[in-house]
């Protein structure tokens, strides 16, 4: 009885449809009386109603005009920070280095002063105490070379996403430069 209900209370879903295709059709014949006829710029070449000279001459009314200094401003402000940024990975990548270098040198050093206090105590000290500190402290060069294997690991991950950033700054450069030179290619200068 339910299903039953459900059909009985459900609109005429025919004649909805008839008047949806019936507004559809009135708005796209209102739509395409409102636009031009006129198409894409490559079709009004093909169609011979604009000479491809003259949209040269006016892209260089539009290049000679006053926003011609804002535009290649704006440009060469936006080319600079991509310089910047290039230059500023690079330096990022060289400090990463050095730090890790640095870091490395450093657990060196802890490392052989451990190894000069393990031959120390093992000549003063006598018996078990001097094994158990002989343990300790070996322990403790094993835990800075993996210390060591993590630095170089990260340094590692840091140097790789530095110039995966390097990389998409000179991609972004190369494509920014290439723009402008096409600009300017269409432009005539």
């Amino acid at each position: 009885m339910v299903k039953n209900e459900r059909f009985i209370n459900r609109p005429n879903t025919k004649n909805s449809t008839k008047k949806s295709l019936k507004k559809f059709e009135v708005n796209k014949k209102m739509s395409q009386e409102q636009k031009p006829d006129v198409g894409f710029m490559s079709d009004l070449i093909k169609d011979k109603q604009v000479n491809p000279v003259d949209i040269q001459q006016l892209l260089k009314q539009i290049k000679g005009g006053s926003n011609d200094q804002a535009f290649e401003k704006m440009q060469g402000e936006k080319t600079e920070s991509l310089k910047k940024s290039i230059e500023d990975i690079h330096t990022l990548i060289k400090q990463r280095e050095k730090l890790s270098n640095e870091l490395l040198a450093d657990m060196d050093k802890i490392k052989f002063e451990i190894g000069a206090i393990i031959t120390k105590v093992s000549t003063e000290l006598g018996g078990v105490e001097s094994q158990k500190e002989q343990i300790l402290l070996k322990q403790k060069q094993v835990e800075i070379e993996e210390v060591k294997v993590q630095e170089k690991l990260n340094c590692w991950r840091d140097i790789a996403a530095l110039k995966q950033e390097l990389r998409e700054r000179e991609q972004e450069l190369k494509e920014k430069e290439s723009r402008l030179g096409m600009i300017d290619n269409l432009i005539g200068a």
